[in-house]
């Protein structure tokens, strides 16, 4: 049984695109794998979300309750349903492409591309302060010069006189027949073939492009952020327009004792017996916001695995980064042989110091 994707999102089926993307967008920064999420949860919310913002697998999978489109719909390319007509489906669809992708086969090309994910690993010290970062790649865009088409000048296509349909006939049975039309197979519907290629691109279509996107990360921003760049992918001939590029922020792995959890920084200090019994000052390296150390006083009677928390020393609010979270150190007691040889040579004053 497929998946209920509108239940994977938590949207209705009405829901449009923005709210669709929006859903994605609040679910992936709860599930996402680095972020301790389950896996196959997040798989399952990019997949809806992959499905539910294109149209045409939007409503392939609305007609059909499939993911695959397999859910009773007759294969074969056709572009419509041939119903109660069994497998002709696939007869009809062979005779007009066959294999051709359906938005060729209609004629069109669908809205906009498939969304880009990239991930972006963050020292801590990047999220505590904030950064600019100029992420360059190439991307592939339509050639100016013939929009894409790949040449500047056309012949009109032989096959269906510029129309771009054809109609065949299908026999049904002895003495029935059905005439059929559907796009030019030669032209792909087009109605033209090219007479000549681009001299920009060599016919190509493309042209390469250097691309620079300025990433901006605020203090305090969650790991698993989505910055969202519109219509940054390459240019694709199935589509109208280009898809967006999303980057994901993560943390990066450092050598260091601190932790992030949401606005709090947390970090563990170990001490000895002697120590947890009178006392000491610790200092702890690493911290984003004390570049000489952080300090933290540890009084005598501290407990093993008590956790001290020092307020306003934690990650700043995204926002409001003159607001911080806590800073949150658990102790551990490390006892050592020698500690343990010299409570139990003082096993007597001990018990009459404690009554």
């Amino acid at each position: 049984m497929s998946e209920d994707l509108y239940a994977s999102l938590g949207v209705e089926r009405s829901a449009d695109r923005e709210e669709i993307r929006t859903a994605y967008k609040t679910l992936s920064k709860i599930h996402h794998p680095d972020r301790g999420g389950d896996p196959e949860a997040f798989k399952k919310i990019q997949m809806a979300h992959e499905i539910l913002t294109d149209d045409e697998r939007r409503q392939q999978y609305d007609m059909t309750g499939s993911v695959d489109g397999s859910g009773g719909q007759q294969q074969g390319g056709f572009p419509f349903d041939m119903g109660g007509m069994g497998g002709l489906g696939g007869i009809f669809g062979s005779m007009f492409g066959g294999g051709m992708p359906r938005q060729q086969q209609r004629g069109m090309r669908r809205p906009k591309g498939p969304v880009k994910i990239h991930e972006i690993a963050l020292c801590l010290a990047d999220f505590y302060k904030g950064k600019q970062l100029k992420v360059q790649f190439e991307r592939q865009k339509f050639c100016g010069t013939c929009n894409g088409e790949g040449a500047t000048s056309f012949r009109p296509c032989d096959g269906c006189q510029g129309s771009g349909i054809t109609t065949q006939m299908a026999m049904l049975g002895p003495g029935m027949a059905v005439q059929m039309q559907g796009p030019c197979r030669d032209c792909q519907g087009r109605g033209k073939k090219p007479s000549d290629s681009c001299r920009t691109c060599q016919g190509r279509k493309f042209q390469t492009q250097e691309k620079s996107l300025d990433v901006h990360i605020e203090p305090g921003m969650p790991l698993g952020e989505v910055l969202v760049f519109p219509e940054e992918c390459s240019d694709h001939a199935d589509f109208e327009k280009p898809g967006d590029v999303h980057f994901i922020l993560q943390i990066a792995d450092e050598p260091i004792p601190w932790k992030r959890n949401g606005n709090d920084l947390c970090a563990t200090v170990v001490i000895s017996l002697k120590e947890s019994l009178l006392g000491v000052s610790k200092t702890l390296e690493g911290h984003p916001g004390f570049p000489n150390g952080y300090t933290i006083g540890i009084t005598a009677g501290t407990l093993h695995t008590e956790v001290l928390r020092k307020q306003g020393d934690g990650m700043p609010h995204k926002g409001r980064p003159t607001t911080k979270g806590d800073a949150l150190i658990t102790v551990k007691i490390d006892a050592s042989l020698k500690d343990k040889e010299v409570l139990e040579r003082n096993k007597v004053l001990l018990q009459s110091m404690f009554g």
